[in-house]
């Protein structure tokens, strides 16, 4: 049995810090299920710094992470292994910069 229901024409209710999401009619296991993804997690993803061109590209990025009403900051490197002598700058870099040691 069918409704012939899709996103468009579907009205939710709100669910306080849910997302819903229904699965599209052309899945054959599973079509038309509504699911409720709990957010408990927010996140602010920022590029801070990239060095090099584009193959040999160093980058530091900055990660807000909430939980709740809890902040988490967490910095990412990535440096090519095959160009280790960029750690200095980007440490020089980060150690400089009196915002990046909160």
């Amino acid at each position: 049995m069918s409704a012939n229901l899709n996103e468009d024409s579907v009205k939710f209710y709100p669910f306080p810090r849910y997302t819903l999401f229904l699965l599209p009619k052309y899945r054959q296991v599973a079509s038309g299920i509504l699911i409720g993804v709990r957010n408990e997690l927010i996140a602010d993803f920022k590029g801070i710094k990239s060095m090099g061109t584009s193959i040999d590209k160093s980058e530091i990025v900055k990660i807000q992470l909430w939980k709740e009403d809890t902040l988490f900051k967490i910095f990412d490197f990535y440096i090519p292994p095959y160009s280790i002598s960029r750690i200095y700058p980007v440490l020089r870099y980060l150690l400089g910069q009196s915002q990046f040691m909160t």
